[in-house]
């Protein structure tokens, strides 16, 4: 364990830190309650550390497209019509936003999520039944095996060698088996480490901020004798940040020598970033911020008096008939701290990769956004792309679900190794390619010596619970100083992983045996079959629909219309759930995205609820 411990120090190398100031006014002793993970102040804090945090979680931004469904809750629960007598606990602390809103409105409705991505269809008996007969041997001693290789089984590797890669010249040793794509994508990126530039495709990852905060007037702040919790002092801090850059308020505050060292520090820096940007910026001597939020549902405001004390918090009281616990301003942190960001950017950021978000744009600084829309035939305009170091690319594509052709590949390659990039190539819904696109970035004479291949066993073979994925890197791929990359991962592999668990990897065994890619193919076709409804329901509205063919989501367009009012129309008037397009980038503004994961009597249903629909 000790080696691990330093070689993750040498790994990561010197982070940046808040600066000085903050770092020794961060260390004090003081007796105070904070908020617990239920939301009650029981966890008594007698100091805190000298140890700083790392500012690039500080550039993170905090808001999701997508707030977590409740794992407790199964899709059946969520979409039948005894949705509503589900224990309110249960239910409302666990459910998107908007589903809720909509649940209240409409206590009656049958809603259908075509929204996030999850898989739904049970894995096939032959799979399950290795897992489980795995299972059970680990209670024999002849049976039961601990640790494995952290590379992956063996026995799975080639096969996976066998059935994917066949005729592309990838041997066994160069295969990594994994948890899944997202851990694999963070530890390359801590493998390239921070001083590398970095480019995504546009659209591919959520953005939600310029949703939450167009409806932010102004903001109240007062002082209160109670501390404020974690997420109160999250979501004041981002708002205020945010607000500068909408010129939507003046701000005034009082700094009082008591307050609370954390929270007096979080809300001053935001002050002086709006100073530094806003001439009119005053600071008289009461805190005096006026929070008006109107969501879908109406306009919600709260007003308290200014009252000096020794502690600094933010009042909430809103005037809703939401339950307790859920007012607007309540979700809205929620949902900025749920969730996750597509890891490509995310962990990019936390490397220390990009500089500063800028709101202007909609962008991160340092990161090359690559426009991928119908325009230029859902792939980049690469002689109008800056060179990076690094390329990520994921084909098919979430969330326009368009497969590159050889062609484009073969471009991508080329400019690859006359800039001396490396791609990232993320196959992991290569299995529902059904004509001649590639499924892997290997099939493109060339690739071995520019690129990575991650791809996961999430989507095809409905492991987003087991969990079980593998990333191939090439012999051939080096470093500038000529040193082998595979031999890097490795050792961040050994380092950072103790390997992919024993028996989803005997499921990853039984699913690429020929009955299990057998049945597993009659699942994928199901999801197509999906599809195929789902697009003909779009394309009969008179509407350009893309995807649906190659990937499990379809890409809707909707000329001259706002992506965010498209969805509140379906939502509102079909109780169907979709995904704005803008959600996932400035290139999917005036588009939809919709999941063709469902059972199919929901499929048929949401079909036949579109029938006629027309924007108002």
């Amino acid at each position: 364990m000790h080696h691990i411990q330093l070689a993750s120090s040498f790994c990561m190398g010197p982070a940046l830190l808040l600066p000085g100031s903050m770092q020794t006014s961060l260390f004090f002793l003081e007796e105070r309650l904070v908020a617990s993970p239920t939301g009650k102040r029981s966890i008594r804090t007698v100091c805190r550390s000298k140890v700083p945090r790392n500012m690039n979680m500080e550039r993170l931004r905090n808001e999701y497209l997508f707030a977590k469904v409740g794992a407790s809750i199964s899709i059946q629960e969520r979409e039948s019509h005894c949705y509503r007598h589900i224990s309110t606990n249960a239910r409302t602390h666990q459910i998107c936003e908007l589903e809720f809103e909509h649940i209240q409105k409409h206590p009656d409705a049958k809603l259908i999520s075509l929204g996030v991505g999850d898989t739904t269809e049970p894995i096939p008996d032959i799979i399950t039944l290795a897992m489980a007969e795995h299972s059970r041997s680990l209670s024999t001693a002849k049976g039961y095996k601990g640790y494995g290789t952290e590379q992956g089984n063996k026995a799975l590797r080639k096969m996976i060698v066998e059935s994917i890669y066949r005729t592309l010249g990838i041997k066994d040793n160069e295969v990594f088996v994994s948890d899944g794509a997202q851990g694999d994508i963070s530890r390359i990126q801590l493998l390239l480490g921070s001083n590398v530039t970095t480019a995504v495709q546009d659209p591919s990852f959520p953005d939600l901020t310029g949703h939450l905060l167009k409806h932010l007037k102004a903001i109240e702040i007062v002082d209160s004798r109670r501390v404020a919790d974690e997420d109160e002092l999250h979501t004041v801090r981002y708002l205020l940040e945010n607000a500068i850059s909408l010129k939507k308020m003046k701000i005034a505050y009082h700094l009082s020598v008591k307050e609370d060292v954390n929270f007096r520090m979080l809300i001053a820096e935001s002050l002086l970033k709006f100073a530094k940007g806003s001439p009119n910026a005053i600071i008289p001597n009461h805190t005096h911020f006026v929070c008006d939020f109107s969501g879908p549902r109406g306009v919600y405001s709260t007003h308290s008096p200014v009252s000096c004390t020794t502690q600094v918090s933010v009042q909430l009281r809103m005037r809703t008939s939401f339950p307790s616990g859920h007012s607007p301003f309540t979700r809205l942190s929620k949902r900025m701290r749920k969730g996750r960001h597509k890891v490509y950017v995310d962990s990019s950021v936390i490397m220390g990769q990009t500089g500063e978000f800028k709101e202007k744009t909609r962008k991160y600084e340092n990161i090359e956004y690559m426009k991928c829309g119908p325009e230029n035939g859902f792939f980049p305009d690469l002689s109008t792309t800056s060179r990076t170091d690094v390329i990520f690319f994921c084909s098919p594509n979430n969330p326009t679900g368009y497969a590159a052709t050889k062609n484009q590949l073969k471009e991508l390659v080329e400019f690859a190794r006359k800039n001396g990039s490396i791609i990232i190539y993320d196959s992991a819904y290569a299995a529902f390619i059904s004509d001649d696109c590639p499924k892997s970035i290997f099939e493109i004479a060339g690739a071995r010596e520019v690129a990575i291949e991650i791809s996961s066993f999430s989507k095809f073979a409905g492991f987003t619970g087991v969990r079980l994925g593998w990333t191939v890197v090439p012999e051939e791929l080096v470093f500038a100083n000529g040193y082998p990359v595979i031999k890097d991962f490795n050792r961040i592999i050994c380092t950072c992983f103790n390997g992919a668990s024993n028996i989803a990897q005997a499921g990853g065994l039984a699913c690429l045996s020929t009955e299990g890619s057998m049945a597993i193919q009659g699942v994928i076709n199901f999801y197509k079959e999906n599809s195929k409804i789902l697009k003909k329901a779009f394309e009969s509205l008179g509407l350009k629909v893309y995807g649906g063919k190659n990937a499990p989501y379809i890409w809707v367009h909707f000329p001259g219309s706002n992506s965010w009012e498209v969805f509140t129309q379906i939502l509102e008037r079909k109780d169907i759930l979709t995904i704005p397009g803008t959600g996932f980038g400035p290139g999917g503004d005036e588009f939809i995205r919709v999941s063709s994961f469902g059972h199919r009597d929901r499929i048929l249903e949401a079909s036949r609820r579109l029938r006629h629909f027309t924007l108002y």
